[in-house]
């Protein structure tokens, strides 16, 4: 969608604060980018909006005020974590990070028409955490499902070394993020993404679920055995 520059608050844009305030909001479509040419900011999202969406939107840029982040925002930032989020793969208190990533995919019910009100079907895609301990990055959500995907590291011999995807979704991505922080989760605790079908038909979903397993640091003696 574009825009003109005079319709924001200021009549100016910043476009990292900008993408923040849409990425925050309740817009469930996915921000593709932002582009500036002469009195217009053009928002692209990776799918079409839906009229909620643009309503939205609408209002972002009304209030947005152009205006960059004081020097606060960022430092109060770095005391949740780095940006990214894992600026390498050891953690503070000298754990090793393996990246995982776990994917479902179910067809979800189509919407009802209940008294004239539009009643969302539903799929509660949810998988308990299999580890000692991971962290919890982000999801991904997809539609138009191509494959599913196993995600290994192997020796040349053929033997499997290590294996970081699981039923992993590929298709049409409707939404993904990923969080500047991590949330630490227990073994055995239950992550959930609860989708809601607003059309009138079924459709097929997918959740990829990014997690970082904590493990160990090996010890020195077992490296050089």
């Amino acid at each position: 969608m574009q825009f003109l520059i005079s319709e924001t608050l200021n009549s100016k844009v910043y476009t990292p604060r900008l993408e923040v305030e849409i990425n925050e909001s309740s817009i469930n479509e996915t921000l593709e980018k932002i582009d500036t040419e002469g009195n217009v900011v053009s928002v692209v999202f990776i799918s079409e909006l839906s009229q909620e969406s643009i309503t939205i939107l609408n209002n972002i840029i009304a209030s947005h005020n152009g205006e960059s982040y004081p020097k606060e925002h960022h430092t109060q930032k770095v005391h949740i974590s780095e940006s990214p989020a894992f600026a390498n793969n050891i953690t503070e208190d000298g754990k090793i990070l393996y990246l995982k990533i776990h994917g479902m995919r179910a067809i979800v019910p189509a919407a009802q028409m209940v008294d004239y009100v539009l009643v969302p079907g539903e799929h509660e895609f949810k998988i308990a955490n299999p580890y000692g301990e991971a962290f919890l990055q982000g999801a991904e959500i997809f539609v138009d499902i191509l494959s599913m995907s196993d995600m290994t590291i192997k020796h040349p011999s053929g033997l499997i070394l290590e294996q970081y995807g699981y039923d992993v979704c590929m298709g049409k991505v409707i939404y993904k993020r990923q969080a500047q922080y991590a949330a630490r989760i227990p073994q055995g605790i239950e992550m959930s993404c609860l989708c809601k079908n607003t059309e009138l038909v079924d459709q097929e979903m997918g959740v990829n679920f990014i997690l970082h397993e904590l493990r160990d640091l090996p010890d020195e003696n077992e490296l050089k055995k």
